[in-house]
């Protein structure tokens, strides 16, 4: 997959929006015995404080602090 880029504006954040729907509902249609494997570009930072906060989701090995992609991402794995 390849996320639009990090919004700066209200278009670009509802592209963003869109696009995790679209993921979601996507992946909603698959067998839950599947194996499932999501690769991409998802344009999204994660920091040290989201491997804190959701350890389940985030490896301690981030970037640097969290973007909007990156909220959105979090939110999508959780």
């Amino acid at each position: 997959v390849y996320s639009p880029v990090n919004p700066t504006t209200k278009e670009m954040a509802d592209n963003s929006d869109k696009f995790y729907a679209d993921l979601q509902e996507t992946l909603d249609r698959v067998q839950r015995a599947d194996m499932l494997i999501i690769m991409g570009d998802l344009n999204a930072r994660l920091g040290c404080q989201e491997h804190l906060n959701a350890p389940q989701c985030v490896g301690p090995f981030t970037t640097d602090v969290q973007n909007e992609n990156g909220m959105r991402l979090l939110d999508f794995c959780l």
